[in-house]
Formats: structure tokens, C-alpha cells, sequence
């Protein structure tokens, strides 16, 4: 089995700074309400409403980095795992050669 090792670990890299930037884009949603008076009363249901989906869409990003962090230890621990697994087959190779 061949695998890019240096593939998955930049994967893995990608994926957390991916992650880092939904975080920002999740705190700058929340950071973006308004109160809901801003516009007097014609405004406010529109200010509510507009404020549950900057809520809404500000979770989703949060849920979303949550699970690309999780990503990057997966991708992580697979390159750990192919690397593991091509010393040991080396050495395995070096023993039935002497």
C-alpha cells in the first residue's frame, strides 16, 4: 500500500485552518446582530428575523469547524498510521534479508 504521507498531514493542516476560519466567520455573524428596536417598530420583526438567522448560520459555521477539527485528527492519526506501518514493514523486510 502507497500512500503520500506529506498529502495527508497538509490535508490535515488544511483542514484546521479551515476550521479556524469558520470559527472567525461564526464569531463575526454573531458579532453582526442588531438590536431589534434599531429600525423602530416597522423594522423589528425584520430585525428578528434577521437576527435568528445570523444566530442560525453563526451555529452551523460552529458545528461545522467542530467536525473539521475532528477531520484533522483523523487525517492526522491515518498519516501517523500509514508512516507506522511503512517502518514497520521495512524493518520487517530488512530482518528476512540477514
Amino acid at each position: 500500500m502507497i500512500a503520500d504521507t506529506s498529502d495527508i498531514y497538509g490535508f490535515s493542516v488544511a483542514q484546521r485552518g479551515h476550521a479556524d476560519d469558520l470559527t472567525s466567520v461564526a464569531a463575526d455573524l454573531r458579532a453582526s446582530t442588531v438590536a431589534a428596536d434599531a429600525f423602530g417598530t416597522v423594522g423589528a420583526g425584520f430585525l428578528t428575523a434577521l437576527n435568528h438567522a445570523l444566530l442560525r448560520e453563526a451555529r452551523l459555521a460552529t458545528e461545522l469547524a467542530e467536525r473539521l477539527v475532528a477531520a484533522t485528527h483523523v487525517a492526522g492519526t491515518a498519516a501517523e498510521a500509514y508512516d507506522s506501518a511503512e517502518r514497520a514493514a521495512g524493518q520487517s523486510i530488512s530482518r528476512t534479508r540477514l
